[in-house]
């Protein structure tokens, strides 16, 4: 996949993966915490799908940001659907049984001027299979 360079880059090491139809597809370099999420949408600075992995779904639910609008958290013990809306935040949460569903997901639900952001929790030697994935699966996207 031809890699276009990366906005913000080193502010907490986003890559952008690409860009569809008004639509940027990026993801942190490095997993990290949750009170590093935030900082990073502000940057990102769109209307935010955020697709996670390794967090819980009563932690996802208790983030707070202007710009998110889609929460899709991965579970593969999960079937993929709705899991609820929040009127307080106006975000709607999923989940998703891999992580092919979570990107097909996101981009059915997103809009010309959109961002869907891959955020994981962690980071180890099992995780880099999952990034390696990540990249295959949004490169046969934008084709």
């Amino acid at each position: 996949m031809q890699q276009t360079k990366s906005i913000n880059h080193s502010y907490h090491q986003l890559e952008t993966l690409g860009r569809k139809d008004g639509v940027v597809y990026l993801k942190r370099l490095f997993a990290g915490r949750n009170d590093v999420l935030l900082p990073t949408i502000d940057l990102i600075n769109r209307p935010t799908i955020v697709i996670s992995k390794g967090r819980s779904s009563d932690k996802l639910q208790k983030i707070d940001h202007n710009n998110i609008k889609t929460v899709i958290r991965i579970d593969s013990d999960k079937i993929t659907g709705l899991e609820r809306w929040d009127e307080e935040s106006e975000t709607f949460f999923y989940v998703a049984a891999s992580d092919k569903r979570a990107i097909l997901l996101a981009d059915h639900l997103a809009e010309r001027g959109d961002a869907i952001f891959f955020a994981p929790l962690e980071y180890g030697d099992d995780n880099l299979e999952m990034y390696l994935q990540i990249d295959q699966e949004i490169e046969s996207l934008l084709v």
